[in-house]
């Protein structure tokens, strides 16, 4: 929602990152698709209308080859096994909602860590 959209940003803006928001699923393996340069990483919402998050990262990996993009999984669900789904559907990591600044940072740092892991074995 706008609410949790604008929290998401105003904390992402306060650590120097660039942020896109998509209004849903479809448009958000669009943006990812078109960015030039390309997005370090994405968050994920797993519950949003159109596409939802599971399906959305599996278009970005298997149709359009992005398989090196660190995504993270945002999502309300906290339950057993919901991580396991995201991980399943292709997301490399997982933040259960109410998103937490610290939670948020550490997310960024691994998905950093990971990417340039991967660009140097590319290389």
């Amino acid at each position: 929602n706008a609410n949790n959209q604008q929290v998401a940003r105003e904390l992402l803006a306060g650590q120097g990152a660039h942020v896109d928001i998509a209004v849903n699923g479809l448009d958000g393996v669009r943006q990812v698709v078109a960015a030039q340069p390309p997005y370090d990483v994405v968050l994920m919402d797993v519950q949003m209308p159109v596409m939802d998050g599971y399906t959305a990262t599996r278009v970005l990996r298997h149709e359009h080859g992005l398989t090196s993009l660190p995504v993270v999984a945002m999502t309300a669900n906290a339950m057993e096994g919901d991580r396991d789904d995201c991980l399943a559907a292709g997301m490399d990591d997982y933040l259960s909602k109410p998103i937490r600044a610290a939670a948020v940072s550490e997310a960024l740092r691994r998905a950093g860590a990971g990417l340039a892991q991967r660009r140097q074995g590319q290389a």
